[in-house]
């Protein structure tokens, strides 16, 4: 049988593994090309099991200079990092929560940072944009303000009391005793779960 070209040098230092023509492929990414365009086509590397696999980006040979960016998986813990200016910046976990500015994320979604301004969700559209926080069928949509780690008022929609839009002290479940309560119609209570008029306050003493 006559060989089969399974890797190609380029005169100009390009690589090619199960592609001859590496050149043709963008230039910043054109250094080594491997596949062939049919079906799926992967690279693996191969780790042992308490070590990580990882793609070093550097722009120098010395210091922090030759893995100022990473792709790492840490198979210890089972967790991916991505790393900028040699410092992870977001890391996935085994269980699927996301850390930005922290590798040991306790939320789907943790953001941490020390600057005043976290987060900031932006569009352009001229109509209306928004941010939606869904549960389920009865359950409670809140947003929780804590101070450290202690909640100090929750805000949300209860939708296990009649889609009752709630405000509390502390955080949890909302229950029966809100400071405020707006029903879907319009009734604003203060003290009460359940005003029967447009302004409805209640003071117990």
């Amino acid at each position: 049988a006559s060989p089969a070209e399974k890797v190609t040098i380029r005169s100009d230092g390009n690589v090619g593994i199960g592609v001859s023509n590496p050149s043709d492929f963008h230039s910043a990414g054109s250094r080594l090309v491997v596949g062939n365009g049919v079906s799926n086509q992967g690279i693996t590397i191969y780790a042992a099991n308490d070590a990580a696999s990882q793609i070093n980006f550097a722009d120098g040979s010395s210091g922090n200079a030759s893995y100022k960016g990473i792709v790492s998986y840490d198979h210890s813990a089972d967790k991916m990092n991505i790393s900028t200016a040699a410092t992870i910046g977001m890391s996935i976990d085994s269980g699927g929560d996301v850390g930005i500015g922290t590798s040991t994320p306790g939320y789907r979604l943790d953001v941490y940072d020390t600057v005043a301004n976290i987060a900031i969700f932006r569009s352009t559209i001229t109509s209306y944009a928004r941010v939606v926080i869904r549960a389920g069928a009865t359950g409670d949509a809140q947003l929780t303000f804590q101070n450290n780690t202690a909640s100090k008022w929750t805000i949300g929609n209860d939708g296990g009391d009649s889609d009752k839009f709630k405000i509390e002290a502390g955080g949890g479940a909302f229950g029966t005793s809100p400071l405020v309560c707006i029903l879907s119609g319009g009734n604003f209570g203060i003290g009460t779960n359940a005003p029967t008029s447009t302004l409805d306050v209640f003071n117990p003493s």
